[in-house]
Formats: C-alpha cells, structure tokens, sequence
C-alpha cells in the first residue's frame, strides 16, 4: 500500500526537482558571478561557500572570449547550470556578431590539481571530437588555459554553446518512443566509448595534448589504423587528473598516480596515496574535521589498507575469463564520460520535422574529470542519468528486479496517480537500461555476473575516502571479496578473516547501516542533500526544521552522532 505522507513528499520532490532544473538555467546577476549564489547550507556554511568563491578577471575572460570568437564586445553573461556539486562555474556569453559561447570557470578547492583536469578535459573533447568514430556531438573548444596565472586570473575553457536544449528540462516528462530513443542512444554510446582502440597497456590515465606533458607514453601503437594516426600523433597518456586524487587531503605531488600497468596497480597505488593521507591525519587529528573518521578509527583503517596492497596483485587475474568470447576484455582499457547526466546532454530543439529523431542526436558537454580505465571500473551500476532518489519507490539492489506499482493506486485521486506514475517511470529506468545492455553487449552480461562485481568497480572509491568516511564500508566490502573468492579458480583468497571478526564485522555494519538510514530519513524531512544544501528560497524554513529534527535525534538517538551540524562529514570539504 502506498502511504499518502509518502505520496505527499514524493509531489513536493517533483515540484522541487523542476524548480531546481529551471532554477539552473535562469539568468543570474553578474554581482554574484564569484560565489555560488542559488543556495545555502544548513551546517558548514562558511566553508562550504568559500571552497565555491573563485574570482577572476571579468573583463579579461570578455577579451578572450571576444578574440576566439571574432566579436567586437561581449554585450552579456549570465551564470547558468549551478548546481551544488558543480566543481566549475559555467557562464553563457552573447556577443555583438550574434553568436554565443560557454565560458567555464574552475573551482580549484573542489577541483583539486586544475591544470591537469583543464588540460586533459579539452584533449579528451578534441580527441572525441576529431575522431569521428563516436556517433555523438561534443562541443567544439574555442580558448582554454590550464595556467592560474593567466591574465583572466583563473584557469578557463571557452567552448561551443551547443544550439538545442538540455535533456534535464524533459528528462522527467519523457514516455513512449522518445523515452526509448535515448535510453537505447545512450547504450549505444556507452559501449561506443568502450572501444578496442586504446592498447591495453594503458591504464586509469586522462588524454593529453603532445605538448602539455613530455612522457612519451602514445595513446596508440605503432601500428595504428590511419583513422587514428592523427590522433596517435597529436595526444599522449598522463597521470590520472580525476579530483579524488589531487585533493586537499590528496595533494601529496610526490603520489603515485600513474600511469600503471594493470587494475592490481591501480588499487595498490590507491592505498598508498590514502595510507599517506592516514599518517598526515595522525600527525594533525584537527585535520580530521569534516570527516566521519575519528583517531580511534586510523588503526583499522591502515589495517584495511594494509590488507588491500596484500590483495591488490591478485585481482588483475580474477578479470580474465577463459571463454573464448570474452577472455580478457575486463582487462581492455576505455574510455568513460564520466558526467552523464541529463545537465550534460543537449538534445535538438522539437520542431515538425525531427521529432521521430531528436532524441538520437545526443551532444555529450561536460568531459572533466574523464579517464581510461579497466572496463570494469565503467560498470559501477548505470550512469549518474538513471539515478532516482524521488523517495516514493525502494530501488531494488539487483536492477533486473521488475519494481511493481502500488497495490492501491486506483484508489488515488488522477492528480496522484499522475505523480505516482511519474515516479514509477523514473524509478524503472535504470533497470531498462540494465537489462537492455545485459542483452545487447556479452563483456556487460559476463562482468555483471562476475563474481566480485560490483565489489571491484567501487573498491577505488572506498579506499580513497577511507580517511573521511571511516573504515565500515571498505572493511565490508573487503568482507565480500573475502566471502565469495573463487578459491578454486583463482587459489586461496590472499585477505583472511576469523570467525570473530566476521561476527563483529556483521553487527557494527548493521548499526551503520542503520545509522545511515536515519541520516537519509532526517535529509528527506529537511529537502537537502548530502552536504545539507537547500534552495536559497526553502533555507529559513529548513533550518527551523534542522532545529526540530536535532531535538528529536538527541532524546531518540543518544550514542549516535548528530550529522548537521558545523564540522560534520562532508563530501566536499574532507
């Protein structure tokens, strides 16, 4: 049965979801251009504001913009797509010839090493662009600098305002054929980007331009087609640019990141980087403000990460299948959009004679952050797109699952079957996208059913934040590899376990769990995300709700730790 308190604060969702997608796109003004201005957070609000204040020189990213583009004057800017975890802030510019263009600005708090990710961003869009083996549009970069120094005063990528709307503004209201048009689009350049073509010696490493770094490292053997000889030419393989790594708590320049040979590497360097990260903690524990992690925890989690360089040069050959189909397609090395989201994807205006085609003609915006990495490490779920946090339907673990509707919908009024239907659709996206690439691609099915999936595919993350958010989710997904280790093909798992720690594994990670439900409970009454950031318009409101909810969590919930409040975890800040 469908409860209606549910039903109610699923139609405030929708309601708030379609004032945030317009809310991004509206004209901002200019006094506001160095801060992030649509919201506000409900605990750690002075710091999260000053690790999104990135000033710049206005008139100078006018000149720029104004040579790349042949314009006498740039005669408006306005802010557009500013969302919470955007780590650039992205500008539309109209000049004085009538064209247009996307400026954006970095925020190096959040970014991390800036002139890395500018640099690979704009390789990996040319090279996507000038390769022309990709069915999909990307945005042509007019002028870009990686350098802070520059005389705009910040690093910048102008690029190509693609003319067509984003798929966030009709993402929600799309059924029928349209709906399957890009669910079956969106595949398909999924497993185009997941070509062959790289050699697999390369591993987890951004593109480069030939002259932003001196490694000689091709992205192509000698023997290349001549499709791809100019690419081969024109980029190189660089360290991995992806802000995990280069972090504040990650900005040690002497780490490890890459390139490396295979996935046991990768994991290997991974746990390096945040054991260094562990000793700066120990060295200074008021730097582990912001993080779930207390000092008591530093002793397990170097444990676990002790265990996983252990672990580490044994899962490379857990990844080659002896089937002639597949052998060791896990092991290629690909490339990934890692952004896929409605917000990225720009799709043709609707007009009488393209409304059977538009939405397969996909522009993907957006490639920061992009890396080559195992095949696996692209199959953590389904893209950020098929995501439903509505709150009205539980997401099975297994996508495959059919999610039924509710028992009593014919007894709702047409205004809520409407909302409930809404959200049934976007609930079951991602298991049509599932099952349609299950079918469709063998290397999907066989890593799907791969023992260690997904285990493998989010392993990298949880060793990276293990510092930040303590050792339980690491701790239980090393657990899972332990438990269902293949001992007979792939010999005696390397990481063991006794009886006892299984035990006590069981309980603490059912109190977290728990923990974590009560949390996620507490963000839905509030209208908040992870971080606690709401609208700017709802904040007063939450946070006299924030003042209610603490005063409940106290009495009802003493041992555990109330979670918004300043200092508190954050996703951003530790």
């Amino acid at each position: 049965m469908l409860a209606l308190n549910r039903l109610e604060s699923a139609v405030l969702r929708l309601q708030c979801a379609a004032g945030r997608t317009s809310m991004r796109w509206r004209t901002i003004s200019t006094s506001s251009i160095y801060e992030h201005s649509t919201g506000r957070w409900l605990y750690n609000d002075a710091e999260q504001r000053l690790a999104r204040y990135s000033p710049f020189n206005v008139q100078e990213l006018y000149k720029t913009a104004c040579e790349s583009l042949d314009a006498g004057e740039c005669t408006s800017m306005v802010k557009i797509l500013e969302a919470s975890d955007s780590r650039s802030r992205i500008f539309r510019m109209t000049f004085d010839n009538g064209k247009t263009a996307i400026a954006r600005i970095p925020l190096p708090r959040l970014l991390g090493n800036v002139s890395s990710v500018i640099a690979s961003e704009v390789a990996t869009a040319e090279f996507c662009r000038g390769l022309d083996l990709f069915g999909f549009g990307v945005p042509q970069v007019y002028a870009w600098s990686k350098d802070p120094s520059n005389p705009v005063g910040s690093a910048y990528i102008i690029t190509e305002d693609v003319v067509g709307t984003s798929l966030s503004n009709e993402w929600s209201s799309l059924r029928g054929d349209p709906l399957g048009d890009v669910i079956a689009k969106l595949a398909l350049d999924f497993m185009q980007l997941q070509t062959d073509d790289l050699p697999s010696e390369l591993q987890s490493r951004p593109l480069f331009h030939d002259s932003f770094i001196s490694s000689r490292l091709h992205l192509f053997p000698d023997d290349v087609s001549e499709k791809l000889r100019d690419s081969a030419e024109k980029f190189r393989i660089g360290p991995i640019a992806s802000s995990e790594w280069w972090c504040i708590r990650h900005d040690d320049p002497e780490a490890d990141r890459g390139p490396w040979r295979n996935y046991g590497e990768f994991i290997e360097a991974a746990a390096r980087l945040e054991l260094r990260t562990l000793e700066k903690h120990r060295a200074d524990p008021k730097s582990l403000r912001f993080s779930s992690s207390t000092v008591e925890d530093l002793d397990e989690v170097q444990g676990l990460l002790e265990q996983i360089l252990v672990l580490a040069p044994h899962l490379s050959a857990t990844l080659i299948d002896p089937h002639p189909v597949i052998g060791d397609t896990l092991t290629d090395i690909v490339l990934g959009h890692p952004k896929l989201l409605a917000s990225n994807i720009i799709v043709p205006h609707l007009t009488p004679d393209n409304a059977a085609e538009r939405m397969k003609a996909l522009t993907y915006t957006d490639w920061q952050c992009a890396v080559v990495l195992p095949f696996p490490m692209h199959l953590g779920g389904a893209p950020p797109i098929f995501r439903y946090d509505g709150g009205l339907f539980e997401l099975p673990s297994d996508p495959t699952v059919h999610i039924e509707l509710p028992s009593n919908i014919g007894t709702l009024s047409q205004e809520q079957q409407d909302v409930v239907c809404t959200h049934h659709d976007l609930a079951t996206r991602r298991g049509t996208w599932v099952r349609l690439m299950l079918t469709s691609w063998p290397p999907f099915l066989f890593t799907y059913d791969h023992v260690l999936y997904p285990a493998i595919s989010i392993l990298p993350h949880l060793i990276l934040r293990a510092c930040s958010e303590g050792p339980r989710a690491l701790r239980e997904t090393l657990n899972v590899i332990y438990q269902v280790w293949d001992t007979e093909q792939w010999g005696p798992c390397p990481i063991t376990f006794s009886e006892e720690e299984l035990a006590a594994f069981g309980v603490d990670f059912e109190e977290y769990l728990h923990y974590l439900r009560l949390v996620s409970a507490a963000r839905k009454r509030l209208g908040c995300n992870r971080d606690g950031w709401v609208p700017t318009d709802k904040y007063d409101e939450a946070s006299a709700l924030l003042a209610e909810i603490r005063t409940e969590w106290l009495a009802r919930n003493s041992n555990a730790p109330f979670p918004f409040t300043d200092g508190a975890w954050s996703a951003y800040l530790s």
